[in-house]
């Protein structure tokens, strides 16, 4: 995964509703990839794979996953792999 400009998931997070939608597209666009990557790699057939990743993303909006967010807690990639995981567990 590449690094996220903290700028970007801030703007997600606190932006008005234009520069929000922006900023969480971005995201997700960087984003997809290496999350469909990361549910293929653990067994998950193309299309299933396809279906988890978007569900991820829709309760990732939805559930406002980056209320809690922010560069002193770490890196964002581990944030989203490690919300990946508990996705994927449940």
């Amino acid at each position: 995964m590449q690094t996220t400009q903290w700028t970007i998931v801030i703007e997600a997070r606190d932006g008005d509703s234009d520069a929000r939608r922006n900023a969480l597209e971005m995201l997700c666009t960087t984003y997809r990839a290496p999350i469909y990557a990361y549910v293929r790699s653990r067994g998950y057939d193309v299309h299933e794979a396809s279906d988890l990743a978007q569900e991820f993303f829709s309760r990732f909006i939805e559930k406002n996953f980056l209320k809690n967010v922010g560069p002193e807690k770490g890196k964002f990639r581990n944030f989203i792999l490690a919300s990946l995981k508990h996705f994927l567990a449940n």
